[in-house]
């Protein structure tokens, strides 16, 4: 019996070592593969988050500098309508009555230029004979109202003196419409970029207007975003090779680090996340190139990208030690119930290392084996959770809970391929909420996404099985499909009367008013992008008939 219960006990150790080893296997395929998925998830969602802010503040510059183009062109084309010819400019009382009507009206479009803080046209010294003809309104802080301020006498400096006469000499070299570079200007002791337009009678050099941008609010808008903890974004100029940031209330000016200037040179914008270092720090950047030519840059420390990931990678291990160590100590008194078990566990985990979280374990002890399978699945459970967490973070839009403009995107991709592998029909539907910007404007971003959210829930109960996504500011899209498609005519009408039923209802001004426009799929054309392109046009046909109040036919 000594020898037989020596004989069993060796048995048994064996059977012990051998689960022991099988779960420290299952324990070293979990871990892993929460390494591989976690940080992979993490990844792509830190890409997904970085592009769209990227992208989002890029758009928002832009608009910003296109306002000030649109202006500054309306001041040259009005100048020139009115500007008497060159040969007539030794009339001196002729040349000063053109000026000072026609610096009334540039004062008038800066006034309601956003982001403008001087305006100015002046003569080419050269042709005047006064050489000092023109006007420069500067915009007081304090009143935000323009006033006239001394003209600079341009002969008196050096072409090359960027401080006092780049913004003349500049646009002159380029022989068109310019950006300046970033520089302090001593005429208004102020951090400015411009932008001017150089005119010309024949190849004769008229002269310039332009219109001045406080660049030190272009760096705020730039940099008013949120990118994980210590992420940011910084301004790159590649023609000076200076990056600028803000450090507290300090504007900051600096060489572009080597390794983020080689990355970022001869490009328009990242495709896939850019890895560089700086002090000792590992970074992941999304970049774009802004209308003035400057780069926008959008980073995130790679260890905060990882931070979630790392979190639940240390609980799944306390809890593998945790259970790893129950094992242990009762696997002598149940290794008989522990092999069918255990299978069941191996199977899932490979399973789970294929990608396929859904998998189930099979256990009916009722004992810390089924512990560790509640905990296994919990895991499991977690690691669900936490995919479909970060793809309804990654493809929702935060204000309205409607699909966002990288969900569009990923769907937009999906319907094209099966545009092209089988004959589907489709519509697509393009919504515009009127008057949000004059809702921001008069009772600010409050009133506006409460607008924003009233036109969305009003287009979901329309569209109520069709998939909606906000692809702007205030744009919609909707596409739809089977038995939505078959009925698209009858829906886009009874939206369209309810506009034009309540186009009046906006006493509160939360009253949302939406122009749409649908085109179809293959019937107006096999083309997705001339699908969009006439939904989106005859969007702007239905918010012309709403404004103006006629019947929608």
């Amino acid at each position: 019996m000594i020898k037989g219960g020596g004989r069993m006990y060796s048995i048994r150790k064996k059977i012990s070592m051998l689960i022991t080893g099988a779960m420290l296997s299952v324990s070293v395929s979990i871990v892993a593969m929460d390494i591989f998925y976690s940080r992979q998830f993490a990844m792509s969602n830190a890409q997904i988050a970085l592009n769209s802010t990227c992208e989002a503040k890029t758009q928002e510059l832009d608009n910003r500098m296109k306002v000030v183009q649109k202006a500054v062109e309306d001041i040259y084309l009005l100048s020139e309508n009115e500007r008497p010819p060159l040969d007539n400019f030794g009339d001196k009382e002729l040349l000063d009555s053109y000026i000072d009507d026609f610096k009334k009206i540039a004062v008038d479009i800066s006034g309601n230029t956003e982001g403008a803080i001087a305006v100015y046209y002046r003569i080419n010294p050269d042709v005047s004979l006064s050489g000092q003809s023109g006007f420069f309104y500067v915009r007081s802080p304090e009143t935000g109202e323009f006033t006239e301020h001394e003209l600079t006498d341009i002969l008196s400096y050096s072409p090359d003196d960027m401080e006092y006469v780049g913004w003349y000499y500049e646009p002159v070299r380029a022989g068109k419409p310019v950006w300046t570079e970033h520089y302090f200007n001593q005429n208004t002791g102020m951090d400015i970029i411009s932008y001017v337009i150089p005119f010309y009678e024949g190849k004769r050099l008229v002269g310039v207007v332009g219109m001045d941008v406080d660049f030190r609010e272009i760096l705020n808008i730039a940099e008013d975003i949120e990118t994980y903890d210590s992420g940011g974004s910084v301004l790159l100029c590649m023609s000076n090779s200076l990056m600028y940031h803000t450090s507290g209330d300090e504007f900051v000016s600096q060489s572009i680090p080597s390794q983020l200037y080689n990355n970022v040179l001869g490009k328009e914008s990242s495709v896939s996340l850019a890895d560089i270092s700086s002090d000792g720090t590992r970074y992941k950047i999304s970049y774009q190139t802004l209308s003035n030519r400057m780069k926008l840059v959008v980073y995130a420390p790679v260890s905060e990208i990882y931070q979630e990931s790392n979190a639940m990678l240390l609980r799944s291990g306390l809890i593998i030690l945790i259970f790893i160590s129950i094992i242990l100590l009762l696997t002598v008194r149940i290794s008989d119930k522990i092999i069918r078990p255990l299978k069941s566990i191996t199977d899932a985990t490979k399973k789970f290392s294929e990608g396929d979280w859904q998998a189930e374990i099979e256990c009916d002890t009722n004992d810390e084996l089924m512990a560790l399978t509640d905990s296994i699945r919990s895991m499991a459970d977690n690691t669900r959770n936490y995919i479909a967490r970060i793809n309804d973070m990654a493809f929702r839009d935060g204000l309205t809970g409607v699909k966002n403009k990288a969900c569009y995107m990923s769907f937009m991709d999906v319907l094209r391929e099966r545009a092209g592998n089988s004959d589907i029909r489709f519509g697509i539907v393009v919504l515009d909420v009127n008057g949000l910007k004059t809702i921001n404007d008069k009772k600010g971003h409050e009133y506006g996404d409460e607008l924003l959210k009233n036109a969305s829930s009003l287009i979901c109960r329309y569209f109520s099985h069709s998939p909606v996504f906000r692809t702007g500011g205030d744009e919609f899209v909707v596409v739809m499909e089977s038995a939505d498609y078959d009925n698209r005519d009858k829906i886009i009408e009874d939206f369209r009367n309810y506009m034009m039923l309540h186009r009046n209802d906006n006493a509160d001004e939360c009253t949302p008013s939406v122009a749409s426009g649908m085109a179809c799929f293959p019937e107006d054309s096999r083309d997705i992008s001339e699908v969009f392109r006439l939904a989106d046009e005859r969007m702007y046909e239905n918010k012309v008939i709403i404004k103006g109040g006629a019947v929608p036919r």
